[in-house]
């Protein structure tokens, strides 16, 4: 089996699996695969047993049994997986039956009397599905709309220091390289997302369905317990601490969601909670994993209710995740075991543009140069092309910010080799009171903090309302 850019081949090492070779030199920025998703579902905790009874109806038995070959290797705990995904070389069989989550007995016995498949294949396909499904999520701001099985991307085999990464452009597949690939060359992306390639070891563990078998795992097996990934996680401890137990009740309803019957802003409301909890860990650049744990996951909070008074805290949040991003960056590609160059600028390209949209992340005239200059990295790493925003545009419209139009107008008018926005309004800032989105207008210019000057609030009203969290992150308090 062959692409344009690579073949598909048995794979040596293991004595079991594919793995996919380069046919042709690539550059950082070069489109790999570009792949429509065989099925689609929507997002909610059963994903992969929608989209296991999805391909056994809607495949033929020829397509299905070629799926099963994608099983092998370890074995896998059916679980749901919506961030995590394993390649098809990476996955495993089994003729042991599993129920699968989210399914009843009746709902299995129903799909295997309709294709005609075995319990013991339709178990298999759904072991293949956990091990391949990925999440289908806007690039810039990471929200979660759906998931879906990607046949062709299956193939192309997992690495916490891949030389690809890909993102979901309207719902497809789409592989990037992210170094210079020559022919010959294994192909590989990471099944995690960018947020979690920056974790240590252990934690990225959790979250695959197999034995990873990089280099930087390898080299991170051998490293002393101590290393850096470990230092900059949370502190020792802290997990007993009130501070420790408010940011697991925000993990725990964040993951939850509405199975437990939590609101957003319910959710969102923990969140608030945790980020004061933990002010005296976030406002170091000791912990900027512990940092990204937290704050990243409220941003994720956010966007689901982006209309809410959250908005002040998603500001705080994502100035908190660029200090973070900026510690990680230095010590990034310094070692096997360390963080990827090209994950972490990305990262840092994404939380720069998400720090521009929320309200009170940060000075409007600090915010462009940096939001430009994402934008274009951005764009060089995704293909040339601004597609990779088009999926965010509507979330960030709903926030009722004027400078997404700016935005939006200026990407629609940018010729390919230049991005020239017309920044007249781009520098004009929002109050940082909670639940105010006033903005500054042509000859108004709100006042800023007086000791940290990072800020601006409309009146003194909103700085007092905002003083309470605000307090924690004042560099000069």
């Amino acid at each position: 089996m062959s692409h344009a850019t690579y073949r598909v081949e048995d794979d040596p090492r293991r004595g079991v699996g594919v793995r996919c070779v380069a046919t042709k030199a690539m550059v950082p920025g070069m489109l790999v695969l570009l792949e429509a998703p065989t099925v689609v579902t929507r997002a909610d905790t059963n994903a992969e047993w929608s989209l296991t009874e999805a391909l056994a109806r809607s495949r033929s038995s020829a397509d299905v049994a070629e799926l099963l070959t994608f099983a092998k290797g370890p074995r896998l705990t059916p679980s749901s997986q919506s961030e995590s995904q394993t390649a098809g070389s990476d996955a495993v069989t089994s003729e042991d039956q599993i129920l699968p989550p989210g399914s009843t007995e009746a709902d299995f016995t129903s799909v295997c009397s309709a294709t005609n498949l075995t319990p013991e294949s339709l178990s298999s396909l759904y072991r293949v599905v956990c091990g391949n499904a990925f999440a289908l999520q806007t690039p810039l701001f990471g929200v979660e709309y759906g998931a879906a099985f990607f046949k062709a991307a299956a193939r192309i085999n997992h690495s916490c220091n891949p030389n690809c990464l890909s993102i979901r452009l309207g719902g497809n597949m789409a592989v990037f390289a992210c170094q210079a690939i020559a022919p010959g060359d294994e192909i590989t992306h990471s099944y995690l997302p960018l947020a979690m390639l920056m974790q240590p070891h252990n934690d990225r563990a959790t979250h695959l369905h197999f034995d990873c078998q990089c280099t930087r795992c390898a080299a991170a097996m051998v490293e002393s317990v101590g290393t850096h990934a470990e230092r900059t996680s949370w502190p020792a401890g802290f997990a007993a601490t009130s501070g420790g137990k408010a940011v697991a009740a925000f993990k725990l309803a964040a993951a939850a969601g509405a199975g437990l019957g939590a609101s957003a802003e319910a959710v969102l409301e923990l969140g608030r909670t945790a980020i004061g909890a933990a002010s005296d860990v976030l406002s170091t650049a000791q912990y900027p994993l512990a940092t990204l744990d937290l704050c990243l996951l409220y941003l994720g909070a956010f966007w689901q209710a982006p209309e809410s008074r959250g908005a002040v805290y998603a500001g705080a949040a994502a100035r908190l995740c660029l200090d973070a991003v900026s510690a990680l960056a230095a010590d990034a590609g310094t070692t096997p075991a360390s963080i990827p160059v090209a994950a972490v600028e990305l990262l840092g390209c994404c939380v720069a543009v998400t720090a521009y949209v929320v309200p009170g992340a940060w000075l409007r005239e600090h915010s462009v140069p940096a939001l430009l200059s994402a934008l274009q990295r951005l764009r060089a790493a995704y293909g040339g092309s601004f597609d990779f925003i088009r999926d965010d545009l509507p979330i960030a419209a709903d926030l009722a910010n004027p400078n997404i139009k700016i935005i939006a107008d200026g990407i629609d008018q940018t010729a390919a080799d230049t991005v020239d926005f017309d920044i007249a309004g781009l520098d004009r800032d929002h109050c940082g009171g909670p639940e105010c989105l006033a903005q500054e207008e042509v000859g108004i210019e709100f006042k800023r903090c007086a000791r940290c000057k990072a800020v601006k609030y409309c009146g003194a009203a909103c700085q007092k309302a905002a003083w309470g969290f605000h307090k924690p992150f004042c560099p000069k308090h």
